[in-house]
């Protein structure tokens, strides 16, 4: 029988902001990434894990996410950056579902409104839909490379408008990042 594991005690790995990460370097993200790592490793031979709050979901995510980037010898602050992002993007669907599914919602919603976070949230759908929904992609019979096209332009579009550096690395790592994300929660 497996352990229960408390991540109630991880005050250090507490999940940090954008504004946060440009401050840290990459020793720092290294080492954030080796605790994050140790942590996730003692999850191995148990068969429960015990989380009470989106933070411990999000630095278990952002832990297993570390373990993939580091194991596929992708050491670089951008692609912490970006798991740090996809962390987040992934609690935020223990609060609620996107608004849309259809892409092409988004692109709507933006040209109707001129408000640039459509054009993030269509790019963030494309990306959950590349990971972990890809049944949704055979709804609107489109492949799934539509949908990595259409995030990768999305979220560049929303980086041109807002200069959020972390749009600009999930648009240039799309592919990788979706891979990683896809690996590291399915464990392969």
């Amino acid at each position: 029988m497996g352990k229960i594991l408390n991540f109630s005690k991880t005050a250090t790995d507490t999940p940090f902001s954008e504004e946060d990460f440009y401050r840290l370097n990459l020793e720092k993200l290294l080492n954030r990434s080796s605790r994050l790592m140790r942590k996730i490793e003692k999850l191995r031979n148990s068969e429960i894990v015990k989380l009470k709050n989106e933070k411990e979901f999000r630095v278990f995510i952002e832990g297993i996410l570390s373990r993939e980037i580091v194991k596929r010898k992708n050491i670089s602050s951008e692609y912490f950056f970006c798991g740090n992002y996809i962390s987040q993007l992934l609690v935020s669907l223990l609060r609620s579902s996107p608004e849309f599914w259809v892409v092409f919602d988004y692109e709507k919603k933006y040209s109707e409104t001129g408000e640039p976070e459509y054009l993030r949230e269509g790019a963030n759908v494309c990306f959950l839909i590349c990971t972990i929904f890809k049944e949704r992609a055979t709804w609107r019979l489109m492949p799934p490379s539509f949908y990595c096209e259409k995030g990768k332009q999305m979220y560049y579009q929303f980086y041109l408008v807002n200069q959020k550096e972390v749009s600009y690395h999930m648009s240039h790592n799309f592919e990788e990042l979706a891979d990683i994300t896809r690996n590291a929660i399915t464990g392969s």
